[in-house]
């Protein structure tokens, strides 16, 4: 049984556009982990106190609003210590395009009082980076 040089054709699109959809996918799929991976560091630098890890991951327009925190940095790694001991953070959701993401965080303080957080989260000169809070 002979195939048709049109069907090689079309089944040869067929799997070059399955490749391009599997490629999308995946680059969606990693761009998420790193969005993820950067709002896990940036948490982690708030329950420590970390302020260089906290302004290394934030965009140049977001680390304008924690600047204040240079004029005394053991004061406020002191404070974020305080204000964030004990205290549970998670990711609940994070949804996005591959370019930016929203990132849902649940807060919860030792006497079990819940608040929710929304990071906004983006790609710069590739490195993901918090852009700010909603």
């Amino acid at each position: 049984m002979k195939i048709s040089l049109i069907c090689k054709k079309a089944l040869f699109v067929l799997v070059v556009m399955g490749i391009v959809s599997v490629s999308s996918v995946t680059t969606v799929f990693a761009n998420e982990q790193q969005a993820r991976t950067t709002v896990e560091a940036y948490l982690g630098g708030l329950v420590t106190g970390d302020i260089a890890t906290i302004k290394s991951l934030v965009t140049t327009t977001f680390a304008e609003r924690l600047k204040h925190m240079d004029t005394n940095p053991e004061y406020y790694s002191n404070f974020l210590k305080t204000r964030y001991q004990g205290v549970t953070m998670d990711i609940v959701e994070i949804v996005g395009d591959a370019v930016s993401y929203k990132a849902k965080v649940s807060v919860v303080t030792p006497d079990g009082e819940q608040e929710f957080y929304i990071f906004l989260v983006e790609e710069v000169d590739g490195i993901w980076r918090i852009a700010g809070e909603e």
